[in-house]
């Protein structure tokens, strides 16, 4: 069994019964602090907010990035800057939704484009072929490569 650890300057999975770390990862060398971060409700996912409102999902066995969501993806254009997640929560039953609370009170719930099923999953090709071409993305999402959003 394994519990996360959370700190401004990194996430870290220890091993319940040897209270050792597993795995580690540090927040890089100017890069924004840790706000928050959680286990997915199947503890395949970790979702870990900053304090420059960017939100990053991790691969919980190996901590890798899976993807990363940009401020401008879900916040709107007039919220103030100092506006960030101070909390995410997992979604008790659906383990690729989550909400983030904001400092200023407000609450998003993210979740993967429809087409894409799962965080940082490229959408399934239509007609059998892929095409370089980017239509506007809907809801906010950004349309920037995998697996920025």
């Amino acid at each position: 069994m394994h519990f996360l650890l959370v700190h401004e300057t990194q996430i870290a999975i220890y091993e319940t019964t040897k209270l050792e770390p597993v795995k580690q990862w540090p927040v890089r060398e100017n890069s924004p602090p840790i706000t928050h971060a959680t286990f997915s409700c199947d503890s395949q996912l970790i979702y870990a907010s900053f304090l420059d409102a960017t939100v990053c999902i991790f691969n919980a066995s190996s901590l890798r990035l899976q993807c990363r969501i940009l401020p401008a993806s879900y916040l709107p254009p007039n919220i103030g800057s100092s506006v960030h997640p101070v909390v995410v929560a997992a979604h008790p039953w659906e383990a690729s939704q989550f909400a983030l609370g904001l400092t200023d009170g407000g609450v998003y719930v993210l979740e993967p484009l429809e087409s894409e099923r799962k965080w940082g999953n490229p959408p399934p090709a239509e007609n059998g072929s892929t095409s370089n071409l980017s239509t506007p993305p809907p809801n906010g999402a950004s349309s920037s490569d995998q697996p920025e959003r």
